[in-house]
């Protein structure tokens, strides 16, 4: 699974199969909460 930052560059995020939060805004642990709760 490929997750792009919300302030990465558009090819990066064209490429991704999911899109967060930029870096200010945690969106790496956003993402991990996010997908946490999906997969229990």
């Amino acid at each position: 699974m490929a997750v792009a930052m919300g302030n990465a560059k558009e090819s990066v995020k064209r490429a991704a199969d999911e899109i967060t939060s930029d870096c200010d805004e945690d969106g790496a642990a956003v993402f991990l909460e996010r997908y946490c709760q999906v997969a229990l």
